[in-house]
């Protein structure tokens, strides 16, 4: 996983998220600007600057939270 170096707020303030099984939906980002830290249930980056560029993701150790082997939607 990556962390872009623009800003994740250009479609209205989030993004097309797609599963698995084709599904698709839009997901609101950036609810919390730096300090706080975003749900990592709802949000891939852990903080957002003014700009709306994320400083880091959500991880489990191993892989990027909202994308680990064992997660339920």
């Amino acid at each position: 996983m990556f962390t872009p170096s623009g800003t994740m707020w250009v479609h209205t303030g989030g993004a097309n998220f797609v599963a698995a099984d084709g599904s698709a939906k839009w997901r609101r980002l950036g609810a919390a600007i730096t300090p706080a830290n975003t749900d990592g249930n709802t949000d891939p980056y852990t903080g957002y600057n003014a700009d709306g560029v994320p400083g880091s993701y959500w991880w489990d150790g191993c892989h990027a939270w909202l994308f680990r082997p064992n997660v339920n939607w």
